[in-house]
């Protein structure tokens, strides 16, 4: 898709068509793809299948689905349909996460990097590096969820939606996290070296008892940047479609 304007009426317009005729909305790609397609198909109510062509293709993966494209297609020819959780971010919907500070960056760098380079792993962890070692910046994000509400300081915060992602880096689901609640994870402030030992534990799926990280689950989250005088927008990553909130 050569535009994410082109991806989203190519979306509207099958998500339509599926809802006028009875039938279903497949689409072909990465997490970032089928994140942007989902967010026109469920209002409709309508089926909706993947064929995984992306680097990491966790929704694929946690639902079972071949991460061959022959096979996938196969499959959805005798299909078994099954809801699915969703997170919603100003109405946005999200499959995968959602996040605002350093992560989203990352995964700009990432896209960036990956036209160069192509699309490979070890081309993502790169560009994870870069961000944290040109980025220095920390939020300061007041955030409400279960009847608290609290500030903190972090340079990036991170909403899991797939149990499969956040037991890779090594995050077992909190406790009450298949409730229909999503996981939240905070990274305290630390310094540059710090976080590239976070990113390696993560990488290498040994965040369990890292100190310096805290998470919860939730079924509402308000989140409130206290932004510099000059901005009034903050960027959030939907699974690698990005996006601006008022601030």
């Amino acid at each position: 898709m050569d535009t994410p304007d082109h991806l989203e009426m190519v979306a509207k317009q099958a998500a339509n068509e599926a809802q006028s005729e009875g039938g279903a909305v497949i689409v072909a790609g990465g997490d970032g793809t089928i994140n942007a397609v989902a967010q026109w198909v469920l209002p409709t109510g309508r089926p909706f299948g993947l064929i995984p062509q992306g680097t990491f293709n966790y929704s694929a993966r946690a639902h079972g689905i071949p991460l061959d494209s022959a096979e996938a297609a196969r499959a959805l020819l005798h299909p078994r349909l099954k809801p699915i959780q969703v997170g919603l971010v100003n109405g946005r919907v999200f499959l995968v996460n959602a996040s605002l500070g350093l992560y989203p960056q990352s995964l700009q760098d990432r896209e960036a990097f990956k036209k160069l380079y192509g699309r490979y792993r070890l081309v993502a962890l790169w560009a994870a590096v870069v961000t944290l070692l040109r980025e220095r910046r920390t939020l300061l994000l007041r955030i409400e969820h279960d009847r608290q509400q609290e500030f903190v300081h972090t340079p990036t915060l991170f909403v899991g939606n797939n149990p499969l992602q956040l037991q890779q880096a090594g995050l077992p689901a909190p406790e009450g996290a298949r409730e229909n609640r999503l996981s939240a994870v905070v990274v305290r402030p630390i310094s540059t070296p710090g976080l590239l030992w976070l990113a390696l534990r993560g990488a290498l799926g040994q965040l369990g008892d890292e100190k310096n990280i805290r998470s919860f689950v939730f079924r509402r989250l308000v989140v409130e940047p206290r932004l510099r005088r000059q901005e009034t927008l903050i960027k959030v990553a939907i699974r690698l479609v990005l996006s601006w909130v008022d601030g």
